[in-house]
Order: structure tokens, then sequence, then C-alpha cells
């Protein structure tokens, strides 16, 4: 694994844990069109406009690098995320478990797909 990945998992998983294990207030309510064919993928992967809950679409940037992240919290309020580089490649899969009041990094599990990650552990 690079280090650049590294570094990108790390802003992450501190963005989740500062919010509640949501990112702030960067999403968008729809994803736009000019994004990478890999971030659509990973949008309606996780249920695309026709879900409910709406999958949440995020961009950061990193090391002068544009990234993507799109994230589903379901249920009884655990969370899936995809996070993709500039050109729409997946750099992780990340799967949050709900636990009530806590913000552990450590419960946070990486993946290498978004199907991994959705089955959870």
């Amino acid at each position: 694994m690079s280090s650049w990945v590294d570094i990108v998992k790390q802003f992450y998983m501190d963005k989740m844990v500062q919010n509640g294990f949501n990112l702030d207030g960067t999403d968008e309510l729809r994803i736009p069109q000019n994004v990478p064919q890999g971030v659509l993928d990973a949008y309606n992967y996780l249920g695309g406009e026709d879900s409910d809950p709406l999958p949440g679409f995020y961009t950061f940037k990193i090391q002068e690098q544009d990234t993507y992240a799109v994230n589903l919290t379901w249920g009884g309020g655990d969370g899936w995320m995809g996070i993709l580089d500039s050109h729409g490649q997946l750099i992780g899969a990340a799967y949050v478990p709900y636990v009530p009041y806590e913000t552990d990094m450590n419960s946070i599990k990486w993946y290498d797909s978004l199907t991994a990650a959705m089955q959870g552990d």
C-alpha cells in the first residue's frame, strides 16, 4: 500500500471520527455528472438516486489531489463508504458499525471493494 493511500485513509478516518462517523457538511444531494465513471459506479452501487436513504457524495483535496467519497448509512446506523481517486479508482472501502455514543477509529474496517465492505465483519 502506498503512503498516499495511507494518508487518504487516515484523512477520512479523522473526518469520520471528528464528525461522529459522518463527513462534515460538504456533501451534495446529487452527484455531479462530470465525475469519473468509477465514482458514479460506486454511488450507484450504494443505491444511487433511487435509494432511500440517498448515498452521500463528498469531495476533498488531499495533498493537492482530488478525492471522492460516497457513503451510505443504513438501518441501525451501520455505514459504508467508498473512497476514490481523481481517476475514479477505488482507494479503499470502509465499513463502520453503529456503536452508540462512540467514535472509535478502531471500529472502522477497511476492505478492497465495496462488496466486501457491505458484508462487514
